[in-house]
């Protein structure tokens, strides 16, 4: 999904991608928060990528990490409703350090 800041989809019961709507923004071209929720509501998830670069706290967070480490760090935010799944399985071909800030993984 390169290219893709901002996406509302879940993993579907044969483990393939559904999308929110045909829901696809950048930048320009934000979801209200109606549509986030009613997405959330039916099952799918948010994706946030980026969001240091939108939200401060974030920013600010991110920042003390890549000083800390030294490497270069991007800051996504998955918001996932309960019993669903974001990504499928898989394996990512940098070092990530997830932050579970609410719920439970399983």
């Amino acid at each position: 999904r390169q290219g893709l800041d901002f996406q509302l989809g879940r993993v579907n019961a044969k483990g393939g991608w559904d999308r929110f709507d045909l829901w696809k923004y950048q930048y320009e071209n934000l979801p209200s928060s109606e549509t986030a929720r009613r997405a959330l509501e039916g099952g799918y998830s948010l994706t946030i990528r980026h969001a240091e670069w939108r939200i401060p706290c974030v920013f600010a967070a991110a920042a003390a990490l890549q000083r800390a480490t030294g490497a270069p760090v991007q800051a996504n935010i998955y918001v996932t409703p309960p019993d669903e799944r974001c990504v499928r399985p898989h394996a990512d071909r940098h070092d990530v350090y997830a932050w579970q800030v609410s719920g439970a993984k399983t």
